[in-house]
């Protein structure tokens, strides 16, 4: 059927009556009908009682939205914890805005990413993907993610066009001022190295110095890889770069953490450490306002909202969709104070 629609799409126009349809690809008027019926239901054809069965013109066609996340994100790891309630926000978004839309879950190995991937290469081909969502890819999909013949909305990464990203600038910069409202004088970040919300975490906390005087930054904590190159797990890379924060000379007394799957590491690190809550130290960390882990739920936060970045993602690719020029758009992460901080910073249980 889809071969007989297809050439169909630039000018639409009535299919023949479903008897002579069903005898010219020799199934029965039930195999048919429902064939038809999901080619409708994908928005291809719209069925007219009385009048007959017609493919929509192209121009009209309700095309899905794609979604593609370049490997594994559903497999229950706490780093992916935040793509999997993505995307079920963003499930509920293109479906509250009557859309339609497939999933891409690409795991071709590295060297074999020179390409779009089979499955959305002939469905781009076809029509049936109007724009593309990519929540996250691997870099060896950037070349061709910026190649397609449709939009493609990245989330913190551009693949030609504008994307949706995160601003934690604003939150880092009331997390600093809290801190010195507190007492503490010696403020660190604990984060990967990167230039993208990691490079907006390290200004907000110089946006929030700038307003603190007697205060000083004393350094970003990363920790990538064991003595033997292997690369740790982010909630071991948390409960590493705190070690090294608490070694370093000046020692910090304000620390701002980012992923919320590092934070988990560094609550572990000052609970095996002995240290008092609010005493020695106090910690903000960023946290995803639909996610948070509980280990995090007493610590003042830096909170991203999973729901506004899933529909600025689906606004962001239907205006692309329609040809509007637009530019990035940016989510701002919002400070959140513990629920008692007259008793300091109370940890979970790591």
């Amino acid at each position: 059927m889809r071969d007989l629609v297809m050439p169909m799409l630039e000018s639409g126009g009535r299919l023949p009556p479903e008897r002579a349809l069903a005898a010219e690809y020799g199934v029965n008027t039930g195999t048919l009908n429902k064939a038809l019926h999901e080619l409708a239901r994908e928005g291809f054809l719209e069925r007219r009682v009385g009048s007959g069965t017609y493919v929509i013109p192209r121009s009209k066609a309700g095309a899905a939205v794609g979604i593609y996340y370049g490997g594994r994100v559903f497999d229950g790891l706490l780093e992916n914890v935040f793509y999997g309630a993505l995307d079920r926000h963003l499930q509920r978004e293109l479906s509250g805005a009557g859309r339609l839309f497939r999933h891409y879950v690409d795991m071709r190995l590295p060297e074999s990413r020179g390409e779009a991937p089979g499955e959305l290469r002939d469905d781009i081909q076809a029509l049936r993907v109007a724009c593309l969502i990519v929540p996250r890819a691997a870099e060896q999909d950037y070349g061709w993610l910026r190649g397609l013949a449709i939009p493609a909305v990245g989330f913190s990464v551009s693949y030609g066009g504008p994307c949706v990203a995160c601003d934690p600038r604003p939150a880092a910069a009331e997390a600093v001022r809290h801190l010195v409202a507190r007492g503490r004088s010696r403020i660190a970040l604990i984060s990967p190295r990167g230039g993208g919300p990691e490079r907006g975490f390290l200004e907000g906390i110089e946006d929030g110095l700038r307003s603190c005087a007697g205060a000083e930054f004393v350094g970003w904590f990363d920790a990538s890889t064991d003595p033997h190159g292997r690369a740790w797990r982010p909630e071991q890379r948390g409960l590493i770069a705190f070690k090294s924060a608490w070694a370093h000379t000046p020692r910090p007394d304000g620390i701002l953490v980012f992923t919320d799957v590092w934070a988990l590491g560094v609550v572990q690190a000052i609970s095996e450490a002995g240290l008092a809550p609010g005493r020695e130290l106090d910690v903000v960390v960023h946290a995803n306002e639909e996610t948070l882990f509980p280990e995090l739920a007493g610590l003042p936060r830096m909170l991203l909202s999973v729901r506004e970045v899933a529909a600025a993602l689906r606004v962001l690719a239907e205006r692309l969709e329609r040809g509007e020029k637009t530019g990035d758009v940016a989510i701002p992460l919002r400070f959140a104070a513990a629920p008692d901080q007259a008793s300091g910073v109370v940890l979970g249980q790591g």
